[in-house]
């Protein structure tokens, strides 16, 4: 049986790793805005339904100012 110490530390982890998946998506959308492109596959297939891709994106188009974008599909 789990004691509320152990249950709270691994409530932690999970959040903890959430953050650093954020992160990374964040830092992923900024990338392929220099680069011109929007990953729809990567940006549909996160934890967060790219919330934090498309937050990165946003966020560095305001400096980048993409007039066209190439849109990346997985198929």
């Amino acid at each position: 049986m789990k004691t509320l110490e152990q249950y709270i530390e691994q409530l932690n982890k999970q959040h903890q790793e959430r953050i650093e998946i954020a992160k990374n998506d964040y830092e992923k959308g900024r990338i392929d805005c220099r680069a011109g492109i929007y990953d729809k596959f990567y940006r549909y297939n996160r934890t967060d339904d790219g919330q934090s891709y498309d937050l990165g994106w946003t966020n560095e188009n305001e400096f980048i100012q993409n007039e066209t974008v190439k849109f990346l599909y997985n198929n």
